[in-house]
């Protein structure tokens, strides 16, 4: 809403100067790998392939800062702004900030407690920009808690009535074909506003046998136990037919 990232030309430039594989390779040792869309690559029949997120080019986006009427100071900075964080993003946060010490964007790094977080971050709103995470799927509709007016993970409160709408009629929908153009539609507005960068996919895929039962990667409903046990716990999970 203000300061330097309210100009779209310095969010794009930001975007720019993010080196996402990179981050993928020092940060997660190139096991969650970068993403290159504003929705997860997983999702092949929803993406968007003309709504890319902006290439990493340093050059490019110091030309863009300097025509959102920026110049560098004696330092070397076009200015200066902070990355704040909770712990857990200290490594791939690393990266970024010297991401953006390339672009003449001095970034300090503040590292604080969750609750202090989102208290001065979620709910305040007293921050520059910071970096959040998480389970969004399996179904591509999971990715709109990101960016519609009420998403539950919509931490820079962006809102733009044409998102919505469309995010609306891809919940109403009753075709996958129907979803998906809705959702390509929707990636061309994300393009455009550039009010997030995706950095990397956390898509993990579970293989096992059919004779596992009870695993927390399914609902109850579906034979599973994620309701009660979350993602990882195997308290629930029995075989039969092992051989």
């Amino acid at each position: 809403n203000d300061g330097p990232f309210k100009d779209v030309k310095v969010r794009k430039a930001a975007a720019m100067g993010i080196d996402r594989d990179e981050v993928s390779k020092k940060a997660f040792n190139g096991y969650k790998p970068a993403n290159n869309y504003y929705i997860s690559q997983i999702y092949k029949s929803s993406l968007n392939e003309e709504a890319k997120q902006p290439d990493y080019d340093p050059k490019g986006a110091m030309k863009l800062i300097e025509e959102a009427g920026y110049k560098k100071n004696s330092d070397g900075y076009y200015f200066e702004t902070t990355l704040t964080i909770f712990e857990g993003f200290e490594d791939a946060a690393t990266v970024v900030t010297a991401n953006l010490e390339k672009i003449g964007i001095k970034c300090s790094l503040n590292v604080i407690d969750y609750n202090v977080w989102e208290e001065t971050v979620w709910k305040n709103q007293k921050f520059d920009f910071t970096m959040v995470a998480g389970f969004q799927g399996p179904d591509v509709l999971g990715a709109g808690r990101r960016w519609t007016t009420n998403g539950v993970v919509n931490v820079n409160y962006y809102s733009n009535a044409e998102v919505d709408k469309l995010y609306n009629q891809a919940l109403a929908a009753s075709s996958q074909e129907e979803i998906d153009d809705c959702m390509k539609k929707i990636q061309a507005i994300l393009a455009e506003d550039i009010t997030l960068v995706t950095m990397v996919n956390y898509t993990d895929v579970a293989a096992f046998k059919n004779y596992v039962h009870g695993h927390p990667m399914y609902t109850n409903d579906q034979g599973g136990s994620r309701d009660k046990a979350g993602f990882s716990e195997m308290t629930y999970v029995w075989v039969d037919n092992a051989e």
